[in-house]
């Protein structure tokens, strides 16, 4: 299976990673408030499995589990 080759997303991208090559993909970024991190968790199709925000801009460096707790 091959990923969509496009998606929308909630406000700009930060970063991109995944524990597996078939997926999914977890997709961090910013919405509307540059100041409040998403975290959004994407099949290969471009479904959105599920979006969590927190506050704060995860710097210095924050760390995501599997499962999503931030």
């Amino acid at each position: 299976m091959t990923i969509s080759s496009r998606f929308p997303l909630p406000g700009q991208v930060r970063a991109v990673a995944t524990s597996d090559p078939s997926g999914p993909l977890t997709v961090t970024g910013y919405g509307a408030n540059p100041l409040v991190t998403v975290i959004t968790r994407v099949d290969l199709s471009g479904k959105v499995a599920w979006q969590r925000t927190y506050p704060g801009t995860g710097r210095p460096q924050s760390r995501l589990s599997t499962e999503g707790t931030l």
